[in-house]
């Protein structure tokens, strides 16, 4: 696979997850995944060992490193003086060091993260804005649609745990407001910011656009964005949300499917 074109020059340099390095692109580019061997037109990417020749879509990315595992193609390793370390072992090492640090570090949530323009901004549980949420109050359509909103990030927070992940919510409470803003769930470990919907009506689509575009702006660091709904919109609301770079995520009898934004 050749480089992007020059007109098209690397924007971002993440911090690197060796032999793993995440960049993100001027424009969307199309490139097949060397993890799921998938055809994917993106933004973000990620360079194994440092080669253009195999790359790593973005949710496989996250999962790699949830996992603690090396590319498929990733080359051995060779320490210096050392002979070089089999992908196993290397893999292994890995996931031991990643569960020696999160037994050893303080717990996740609440997090504070500090001032971001004026703003306090922590990590909560999940579970924390859903156990206060007013039903009694709603109509009986938006009851429906709350019902439906909260089963689906129960069901894929637990799967995102089941991965391993990190998960939390950003709790926001915006300079000069005297009201807390909440995120539906900040996958910590895969840096993505995904906000659920009960519905997939224009206006459900579009409200989450929204709150992406405002909570995104207090996340610490450069997170993508993502849409959880509970079937598949229409295919103008998934060009919406592609011409946004927001990533669509709803479940399938085969398990929880994703249509990439042009992130």
């Amino acid at each position: 696979m050749p480089r992007p074109p020059s007109d098209n020059p690397i924007v971002k340099q993440f911090q690197p997850s060796p032999p793993m390095q995440q960049v993100r692109l001027d424009r969307s580019w199309k490139f097949k995944c060397s993890e799921c061997r998938k055809t994917k037109t993106a933004r973000l990417v990620a360079l194994v060992d440092d080669d253009w020749e195999r790359l790593v879509c973005n949710g496989c990315y996250g999962q790699l490193r949830a996992e603690g595992r090396l590319p498929r193609l990733a080359n051995r390793g060779v320490p210096a003086g050392g002979d070089p370390v089999e992908p196993e072992v290397a893999s292994r090492d890995r996931t031991e060091g990643r569960r020696a640090q999160e037994a050893s570090a303080p717990a996740a949530v609440p997090q504070t993260r500090g001032p971001v323009d004026g703003a306090t901004v922590s990590i909560v549980e999940v579970e924390a804005k859903y156990a206060a949420t007013p039903f009694h109050v709603a109509e009986a359509n938006e009851r429906e649609a709350e019902r439906r909103e909260a089963e689906l990030v129960e069901r894929f927070v637990s799967h995102l745990r089941s991965l391993g992940h990190v998960v939390g919510r950003l709790r926001i409470r915006p300079n000069g407001e005297d009201a807390d803003l909440y995120s539906d769930i900040l996958d910590e470990t895969a840096q993505e910011l995904i906000e659920a919907k009960g519905g997939t009506s224009r206006s459900h689509i579009r409200m989450a656009i929204g709150q992406l575009a405002d909570y995104s702006r207090f996340a610490e660091t450069n997170v993508t964005r993502a849409v959880l709904v509970p079937e598949c919109p229409s295919d103008d609301l998934m060009a919406l949300l592609a011409s946004q770079g927001i990533d669509l995520i709803f479940p399938r009898d085969d398990g929880w499917h994703r249509s990439e934004g042009s992130v």
